[in-house]
């Protein structure tokens, strides 16, 4: 699924950023990581990703304020109509991810996350929510 594919992974914690790489890695993703929400929407606006991976508190903290990965996502869904964009959080609230959602997002996956196969499902999803939104706004 990511062969050959430009994943942007959005991440500020070095123990997750290490642990999803890994991942990638297995997956044979080509990826590029930030740890900066202007970092990111730099890097969105100069070059093209097919998929984005978005921790939502980035500079936030949970429950404090907007998660500032919202900009991102915000930023990707804008910027590249066609990019898969899977958001990711360990904030327990569940009104995150519907955050998430209505910001651009088409999946949310709960960290940490311990396989793969959790990215593989999730970007899968995700792909298959973008196409059938997509769809939706083609025929109104």
């Amino acid at each position: 699924m990511f062969h050959l594919r430009r994943l942007l992974l959005v991440e500020d914690d070095g123990q997750e950023i290490e642990h999803i790489s890994g991942l990638l890695r297995h997956l044979a993703a080509e990826f590029v990581v930030v740890s900066r929400v202007n970092d990111a929407i730099s890097l969105l606006a100069s070059q093209a990703f097919d998929y984005l991976l978005c921790d939502l508190h980035i500079e936030t903290r949970a429950g404090k304020d907007r998660p500032d990965g919202l900009r991102v996502i915000e930023a990707a869904a804008e910027l590249h109509p066609g990019i898969t964009i899977v958001a990711h959080s360990s904030d327990p609230r569940s009104e995150i991810w519907q955050e998430a959602l209505a910001s651009g997002a088409h999946h949310f996956l709960r960290k940490p996350f311990s396989k793969s196969d959790e990215l593989v499902i999730g970007f899968g999803l995700a792909r298959e929510r973008r196409i059938l939104l997509n769809e939706a706004q083609r025929t109104k």
